[in-house]
């Protein structure tokens, strides 16, 4: 059953380490399910739930003086959590609304923590994340737009 779950097959391609308390990580998430135009997170918000899109398209903005500037789309198998704003406790700077109706899996910050604390694996996915980010807006700094 694994074997089919696009979560399972998202750590199996992007995050090849060990494997130890995976399944149960991914068998405490929550299915949720959001209509298009759905908004899943505004500016000032502070994260409080990991999200794994499973099916449909989101749309990641920044919005300024009724302006907005899409910064992301992101299509289904990826994790959509704004991860700074998750570790830090701190309010988000960006949107996410949905394209398409949308299905995704959420796990709350205190399950999360709690992984992470008890799984070497969830450490290291906590630093892959980080280094992702950290690369991504680099790369997107020296973007004149």
């Amino acid at each position: 059953m694994l074997n089919n779950d696009r979560l399972f097959l998202f750590f199996n391609k992007e995050f090849p380490f060990n494997k130890e308390g995976l399944e149960e990580f991914i068998s405490t998430f929550t299915v949720k399910t959001f209509r298009k135009n759905d908004v899943l997170l505004n500016f000032g918000d502070t994260e409080k739930e990991l999200r794994f899109l499973d099916k449909g398209v989101v749309r990641e903005f920044y919005s300024s003086d009724g302006r907005e500037k899409n910064i992301d789309f992101h299509l289904q198998s990826s994790f959509i959590t704004d991860f700074v704003s998750l570790n830090h406790s701190t309010p988000t700077r960006k949107h996410q609304q949905c394209l398409t109706n949308v299905t995704l899996r959420s796990l709350s910050l205190e399950k999360f923590k709690e992984f992470t604390n008890r799984y070497q694996c969830g450490k290291l996915f906590i630093d892959t994340i980080f280094k992702e980010l950290l690369t991504k807006k680099k790369m997107l700094s020296t973007i004149n737009l």
